[in-house]
């Protein structure tokens, strides 16, 4: 099997594997209704079979940047592109907001974001993912050409160094959330590498009698798991400790493995459909957003759905347990038409990275033949990397934020707030720090309020103004040291619709307060 892999012949469980995940991706974003069991492993498991076909790294980062990136990020730019000009061109004709939420930003802003690496941008959906998999491979080159023996043992214990960094910087929002990632995840593609490296899915084939039995461990495994409250959002940061993370990954990718292999030695129509889906599973990544509108648009013919539901990025809860089923369809089905689309024409087929010629052609033209030359840039890249990774995992600000957790000299006390955590018009967060420091304040206002806006008071006096849009709303207050200081947050409402009433049960703002951190400054 392993020397299958090495070669281009594609093996049916491995596109049978992708496909289920793919499925459950689309399924997660859908409804809420599985995703007790889907977020468990479902993008994990992606890593990990990516690590598991991968060949190892050569130590040459601008190969990888030309065949990687190629094939990696210039679908993500063509992708970006068509939804900017689709977006642009609705504003034009006034038809925009029945589409999307909130009000158009123009392109400017639109290509600043992408410029920017803001891998969030909604109707990309999860391209986060195929962002930080170049990343992976980007980071991994480089690390080969400074330990260029290739022991697996010792590139998983180098992965292990570089996953706890990530996670400890997860856990202090110490650097960019994509290198945060990248340190992550990079220790689950390995895993993958390593499984293919010793063999392992060979053992599982050879030592069991029978898959059932494991099967119903993997089951019961995840009904423990689903009854703990575990699941876990990568994308966020948000998971259980490390090692239960890595055993509802290895759980759930072994369970799809026995799947997909019983899959691919049957002769069902099923198996054909999965391996298709499988081997087009970028185009479902990025299309499959968009298509959901489609299916709204569907459900909204027939009564199902209110017209605003249409600029739903997702269902609503309702919508989605009742009417997965279509919406996942409608979006496969509509994903995988406009990939082939764009794949059948030579041109298009250039645009979003399925070329095998262009990619190999741009790895070829990079790859330095001038062995002085080479070595120039190669240690050039490391110099670079070593202090790009530096700056991004500051020590002295890492210490830091250790350090004010564990001795509670920076912390926050809100008053005026909800059970529920919905603000009241008037906010009072009492802070210590022991520095000067910023505030970092994330608000949700829901969809029933628009055009307000939240001024802050420090010592009586008006320090600034926020506008507050629906979705997410990111504030920052610069704060002096204090032993006990305060910041007043006053809510100011613009308008009421005639749907919401003034009843007490009602909030003042519909906002709501997702997370508040103060973090000192340091020189």
């Amino acid at each position: 099997m392993e020397k299958e892999i090495s070669n281009t012949q594609r093996i049916d469980w491995i596109d049978i594997f992708k496909g289920l995940l793919m499925i459950l991706v689309v399924l997660g974003h859908a409804t809420g209704k599985f995703n007790m069991f889907i977020y468990q492993f479902h993008v994990g498991a992606f890593f990990l079979i990516s690590g598991y076909v991968s060949k190892e790294a050569e130590g040459n980062p601008l190969k990888c940047i030309g065949k990687k990136g190629y094939a990696l990020l210039v679908p993500i730019v063509t992708v970006f592109i068509i939804f900017a000009v689709i977006m642009q061109a609705l504003n034009e004709v006034g038809l925009y907001h029945y589409f999307f939420q909130g009000d158009y930003v123009g392109l400017s802003f639109l290509f600043s974001q992408l410029v920017r690496g803001n891998i969030y941008i909604p109707w990309l959906g999860a391209a986060w993912f195929v962002i930080v998999l170049f990343g992976i491979y980007l980071l991994w080159e480089t690390v080969s050409i400074v330990y260029k023996n290739g022991n697996i043992v010792i590139s998983m214990i180098i992965s292990l160094l570089l996953g706890a960094l990530g996670v400890i910087t997860t856990a202090y929002e110490t650097d960019s959330m994509t290198f945060r990632l990248i340190l992550v995840t990079q220790f689950i593609f390995m895993c993958g590498r390593f499984c293919a490296e010793k063999k392992f899915v060979s053992r599982i084939d050879v030592e069991t009698k029978t898959t059932i039995e494991i099967l119903l461990c993997n089951i019961l495994l995840f009904w423990y798991l689903a009854k703990q409250g575990y699941t876990m959002d990568i994308a966020s940061g948000k998971w259980p400790n490390p090692i239960i993370a890595i055993v509802m990954i290895l759980n759930g990718s072994i369970f799809l493995y026995l799947v997909s292999k019983w899959i691919a030695d049957s002769t069902s129509a099923l198996k054909n459909v999965l391996i298709y889906i499988g081997r087009n599973t970028l185009g479902i990544l990025v299309f499959h957003f968009a298509a959901f509108k489609v299916a709204y648009l569907i459900l909204y013919a027939f009564g199902a759905i209110p017209k605003q539901d249409i600029a739903l990025l997702c269902p609503t809860e309702q919508v989605g347990n009742e009417f997965w089923w279509l919406i996942v369809i409608v979006s496969i089905g509509l994903s995988l038409f406009a990939w082939e689309v764009l794949k059948h024409f030579k041109v298009t087929r250039i645009f979003i990275g399925q070329d095998r010629s262009v990619g190999n052609l741009l790895g070829q033209k990079l790859d330095i033949r001038n062995t002085t030359v080479k070595n120039i840039l190669t240690y050039g890249w490391v110099i670079y990397m070593v202090v790009f990774c530096v700056q991004q995992v500051n020590p002295q600000i890492l210490y830091n934020e250790m350090y004010l957790k564990y001795t509670n000299e920076c912390s926050c006390v809100v008053a005026g707030m909800y059970e529920d955590n919905f603000l009241g018009k008037a906010v009072n967060v009492r802070y210590i720090a022991v520095d000067d420091a910023v505030m970092n304040i994330q608000l949700y206002q829901t969809e029933h309020t628009k055009g307000n806006r939240v001024r802050v008071f420090i010592d009586g006096e008006c320090q600034a103004e926020y506008p507050l849009v629906e979705g997410s709303n990111q504030i920052q207050i610069l704060v002096k040291a204090a032993r006990e200081g305060k910041v007043q947050l006053m809510f100011e409402k613009s308008f009421i619709p005639a749907e919401v009433s003034e009843s007490s049960d009602v909030r003042e703002l519909t906002c709501k307060l997702v997370d508040i951190k103060i973090k000192s400054i340091v020189e």
